[in-house]
């Protein structure tokens, strides 16, 4: 009978994982499909010099009851205010914001090279990329809209 408890214990642990890894893989795949409709290349290439610490951002947030999240290419750099709330410099330029929390058992808290992302220099851009805001509901990865930018 306890080993029966045991190995029922265990397999609602592994699927507890593997729902946590399916949410950070659908979380990436957004990313990558954002990235590919928002090629911050395209950003690099009309000023490089200006556009330098552009990047893309995960920022995580909690409306009424719900954890929202949003993607976006912010063109300027990342200015750091509370820096323990700023993860990365993960692939492909994605920065993470998290003031919260909220989706730290999504993604690895690191800080690497973030110091080629920031700026003390608040520059006011009326450039705007689109963002797409997602609901994490039962760890799943739910679109609520797609803003669109004026870029």
């Amino acid at each position: 009978m306890n080993r029966l408890i045991v190995i029922q214990l265990l397999m609602l642990v592994c699927l507890n994982c593997k729902k946590k890894d399916s949410l950070k893989n659908n979380l990436l795949k957004e990313m990558n499909f954002y990235q590919k409709e928002n090629n911050i290349n395209n950003l690099l290439e009309t000023d490089k010099k200006m556009y330098a610490k552009s990047h893309y951002l995960i920022h995580f947030d909690k409306i009424n009851n719900d954890t929202v999240i949003t993607l976006t290419l912010e063109p300027m750099g990342i200015k750091m205010e509370n820096d323990d709330s700023i993860y990365g410099i993960y692939e492909n330029n994605i920065i993470i914001s998290d003031n919260k929390n909220l989706g730290s058992k999504y993604y690895k808290k690191t800080k690497h090279k973030l110091n080629n992302y920031t700026t003390d220099n608040i520059f006011i851009s009326d450039l705007l990329y689109p963002v797409w805001i997602y609901q994490i509901k039962n760890d799943s990865l739910i679109i609520l809209d797609k803003v669109g930018g004026n870029n």
